[in-house]
């Protein structure tokens, strides 16, 4: 159980992503006496009681100005803003790219667990690419314990179909490379922050 696993691993802070988790990770806060964060990152506040917290952190002004007017938030703790950081400076809009006989597509995501219904999505809406004029190129960044696997479905769908080509580019750390792949891609398919750049610059995502 929680407790047990609290031992265990010697945990030294508890985070809370959610309100649902909030309220079981209190008590053992009560019991440890660890320091335990709340992180709350959008959608509507809830009317639960926010308990005592070490630190509080919202996404938005809006959810800051919500809770320190709020009966709810116990200690009348400020709470933290972290917002969303898209860089642009460099995402500045760029003319419409040309197709020229081959339509490119950018894709950031890690290649893990949690991505893969994701990816599972991508691949399988890849494999029914069937009549097309102008052939496809997909490029993806990441990398993760599920290369080989989506390797070998790449490998299936190229080998079935020789106007689509799949290129693995590893794991990106650089923002310029990130934003030259997204400057020189028709569509560019993610999620968070990997699509709202592309959108700043006027791409298809």
């Amino acid at each position: 159980d929680a407790c047990e696993f609290m031992l265990k691993n010697k945990i030294d802070l508890i985070h809370s992503m959610d309100y649902k988790s909030l309220k079981p990770l209190t008590y053992l806060n009560l019991i440890f006496r660890k320091p335990i964060v709340f992180t709350k990152a959008g959608g509507p506040p809830s009317c639960d009681q926010i308990p005592s917290l070490s630190n509080f952190i919202v996404y938005s002004d809006e959810l800051k100005d919500h809770y320190i007017s709020s009966k709810l938030n116990l200690e009348k703790q400020k709470p933290k803003v972290i917002k969303a950081r898209i860089n642009f400076k460099n995402n500045y809009h760029t003319e419409e790219l040309e197709f020229k006989g081959c339509i490119k597509i950018f894709v950031a995501m890690r290649l893990k667990n949690e991505k893969k219904g994701l990816l599972d999505n991508l691949f399988f809406e890849l494999s029914q690419v069937y009549r097309i004029y102008n052939s496809v190129e997909l490029n993806i960044a990441g990398g993760g314990e599920l290369f080989s696997y989506y390797k070998k479905k790449a490998d299936l769908i190229c080998k079935k179909n020789n106007k689509i080509k799949v290129n693995f580019l590893g794991e990106i750390t650089s923002n310029e490379t990130i934003n030259n792949y997204y400057k020189g891609s028709h569509l560019v398919v993610g999620h968070g922050r990997g699509i709202l750049e592309p959108m700043a610059i006027g791409k298809a995502v």
